[in-house]
């Protein structure tokens, strides 16, 4: 400063209390005078430090309401897709009742609506291959009642003139045939019983 010089010394140095310092300097030579200022290094970095600790407070502060944020907002999506994705596993195993239910404005609600109307129109579609299969196996059961109806009247009537025979050839005389008729006669009353059974 005495030398006419203008300068600062911001690396800090010790005044004539031992403190640390900083320190600037100026020659004014209008008045053949320098002027001096020094200011301790603690005051001028405390509202640095100060300004640190609070940029750090805010920065944490910050970052847990980032974090809860995407906690919430990540349970908020995950979970109806979990829930999804359960209800899907349910009725692919078998469980066609099972619906979504989930009202919403967003994606996961376009998804869910769809489900559900996917859902009700197969349980729908089951419902009434169910009862067209029913209406079949009906139709089966009237045809095959008509069918044996139709059968068994005959089949009755053959053994009943098979069993008239079978007795009139007992009440005749023996003739040389008789042993034969009786054998095809008794074949053909068991094969009448045989069918009317089924």
């Amino acid at each position: 400063c005495l030398k006419g010089g203008v300068g600062y010394d911001v690396e800090g140095y010790p005044d004539y209390r031992g403190m640390r310092v900083l320190g600037f300097w100026q020659w004014i030579p209008e008045y053949n005078w320098g002027v001096m200022s020094e200011i301790d290094v603690d005051e001028v970095y405390r509202d640095l430090y100060e300004l640190d600790r609070t940029l750090g407070v805010v920065a944490f502060a910050l970052l847990l309401v980032t974090v809860a944020a995407a906690v919430f907002l990540g349970r908020r999506l995950t979970s109806p897709i979990l829930y999804l994705t359960e209800v899907t596993r349910r009725m692919s195993s078998g469980d066609l009742h099972q619906r979504v239910g989930i009202s919403s404005r967003d994606e996961i609600g376009h998804l869910a609506e769809s489900f559900d109307t996917m859902a009700e129109t197969i349980e729908n579609n089951i419902k009434e291959m169910q009862q067209l299969h029913s209406q079949r196996m009906s139709t089966i059961g009237h045809l095959a009642n008509g069918i044996a109806h139709h059968l068994n009247n005959p089949l009755t009537g053959m053994r009943i003139c098979t069993d008239i025979l079978l007795n009139e050839l007992e009440k005749a005389a023996e003739c040389s045939h008789s042993g034969e008729f009786k054998g095809q006669l008794s074949r053909l009353k068991a094969t009448a019983q045989q069918l009317e059974s089924v």
